[in-house]
């Protein structure tokens, strides 16, 4: 099981839209990212995986 509850919200599918065959064929591939931002809404004592 997980302990995480949340929501991911996919606005920009950039990446998808850069998926080509010639990128998966290739050994590594860097997506164009554009700038975001993570909202993590935590009490005080939050799970240890969240302390990054």
């Amino acid at each position: 099981g997980t302990h995480g509850r949340g929501i991911w919200i996919l606005d920009n599918i950039n990446a998808i839209q850069e998926l080509t065959p010639e990128v998966v064929a290739s050994e590594a591939h860097l997506f164009t990212v554009e700038p975001a931002e993570q909202i993590r809404y935590a009490r005080e004592k939050a799970h240890a995986g969240d302390m990054v």
